[in-house]
């Protein structure tokens, strides 16, 4: 008989999960309902250039090309763009389920419905969900969670002094300048975008982007003063800053350029078998990798801002990442500065930044590209439950402590998780699929040794005060594909991966 299962989220980590349970695990092995709070498929991921209620903009460039943003099992359209926009990765995704699930006779999608409690019994897991009002429970043997590392958005909001008297959102709110500057008065000002990783160099380039083509197009921008305002950046660290093409000969005269996912994931580039990068970074193994970095942009970044150049004493920390095609430039132009250190106060329209106390005057808004909370992604589960994943607020970016490769706790038997993880992320997410799949219905005795080997709980609950820590702890793209892959890691498999 098939057994149920649950899978909450219906963004691509949802998607994969049922198409993989459906189509990958032995023919009739189980009945997939994939519950999703919104009203559309996709997640983060918006279907239209106009689905704007989404957290991110349609328009956003993905900071990955196609090829790495794909599932094996669908290929883009030859007349798609190398580096597609967030609506036409929604496209892809409605693609995704026409084709595998849409009218399978397993297949059940329930959007507008939020599961609003699970509960572990010996048999599976009894779960409450709510739609419009009405609740319903219903009983699954199995119970997977796709529903995001991006739960809510973190704004620190102990910085701020009431009345706060300028614009304050986070980097996943911002849509225009007109939205964000709709209300303010004449005579400009600073926007302050404050966060040094991925999305806050993307949102500085962004704004500043916006700000240039407001001042240089013809016709009114429709903000007074729009001239007069500016970028203020605050990070902790000087960050690798990648256009989204880069080249392997940088100094040639006639470079040819890739997107640049192609030169991150060239296995070429690394010695087999491949060992984990992520994680601990020594202090040889940040050297060696700000020494890529370097030789991958050809520049050490210090003619674009003493504050961006990483010298010898940044490179011994662990190195930063970040992807923008316009950032840089808009820092050499001087539409963004850049300070060093924290947001520690903001009080009317002055921030002061630690350490130093430094101060920025005329502050115009606040966007915060300070990351997101994950825990309201695990609301429906116990208290009980969530003691034995190591649930842990404290650390966002590893609130769980999970089993090989975030799939699993062996403590918490029918529970699996796909998505559960931050960095570059489709291939990670079909592999997690496939393995809970093979685990749920198939478990060869190569792959439960494999598993009863496997320290990943250990590893990351030691990760979490570690202050060499990586900026992707489980980011290392390509040995996760080598060490998750069923076929690659075990004997006689069945499975098409």
């Amino acid at each position: 008989m098939s057994k149920s299962v649950c899978v909450v989220g219906a963004g691509p980590s949802g998607l994969v999960s049922a198409k993989t349970l459906l189509h990958n695990a032995p023919n009739g092995a189980f009945r997939v309902s994939l519950f999703d709070q919104q009203p559309a498929i996709g997640g983060l991921w918006p279907s239209s250039r106009a689905d704007v209620e989404r957290q991110l903009h349609p328009l956003m460039l993905a900071n990955q090309s196609r090829h790495t943003m794909h599932f094996s099992d669908l290929a883009w359209g030859a007349d798609a763009a190398q580096v597609p926009r967030a609506w036409e990765v929604g496209r892809y995704l409605d693609r995704y389920l026409g084709r595998y699930l849409t009218g399978h006779p397993a297949f059940e999608l329930r959007l507008g419905t939020r599961v609003v409690r699970a509960e572990p019994r010996a048999d599976g897991w009894d779960i409450l969900a709510e739609a419009g009002g009405e609740e319903e429970a219903a009983h699954f043997d199995y119970l997977v969670l796709a529903s995001g590392h991006f739960g809510k958005p973190l704004v620190p909001t102990q910085v701020l002094s009431e009345p706060v008297a300028v614009p304050v959102i986070h980097s996943c709110q911002y849509r225009d300048l007109k939205g964000l500057l709709a209300n303010q008065a004449p005579g400009g000002g600073k926007i302050l975008v404050v966060g040094g990783q991925m999305s806050g160099v993307e949102i500085a380039g962004t704004i500043a982007a916006h700000l240039s083509s407001a001042v240089n197009s013809p016709g009114e921008a429709g903000i007074p003063d729009v001239d007069r305002y500016s970028v203020h950046h605050i990070a902790q660290r000087p960050i690798w800053v990648f256009p989204t093409f880069t080249t392997p000969e940088p100094e040639a005269a006639a470079a040819p350029f890739l997107p640049l996912d192609f030169s991150s994931y060239n296995c070429n580039n690394r010695p087999l078998p491949l060992t984990n990068t992520q994680g601990h970074v020594s202090q040889d193994a940040a050297k060696a990798v700000h020494a890529i970095f370097e030789r991958t942009l050809g520049h050490d970044q210090s003619a674009l801002s003493p504050l961006l150049h990483v010298d010898d004493e940044a490179r011994i920390n662990p190195p930063y990442l970040a992807v923008s095609d316009w950032y840089c430039d808009f820092v050499r132009a001087g539409l963004v500065t850049l300070s060093a250190g924290k947001l520690a106060s903001l009080q009317g329209r002055t921030a002061t930044v630690s350490p130093g106390g430094a101060q920025v005057h005329d502050v115009a808004a606040v966007v915060f590209a300070t990351g997101f909370d994950p825990s309201p992604s695990l609301s429906m589960l116990p208290q009980g439950t969530l003691d034995k994943l190591h649930h842990s607020p404290r650390h966002p970016t590893q609130p769980l402590a999970l089993a090989f490769h975030g799939t699993h706790h062996p403590d918490v038997p029918g529970l699996g998780f796909v998505g559960f993880y931050r960095s570059p992320y489709w291939g990670v997410m079909q592999m997690q699929a496939r393995l809970l799949a093979r685990l749920w219905s198939d478990p060869a005795p190569p792959l439960l040794r494999k598993l009863g080997a496997d320290d990943s709980v250990r590893r990351t609950l030691a990760l979490r005060h570690d202050p060499r820590l990586s900026q992707f702890p489980m980011g290392d793209y390509l040995w996760l594909m080598q060490d998750g892959c069923p076929r690659c890691r075990t004997t006689g498999c069945r499975w098409t991966c």
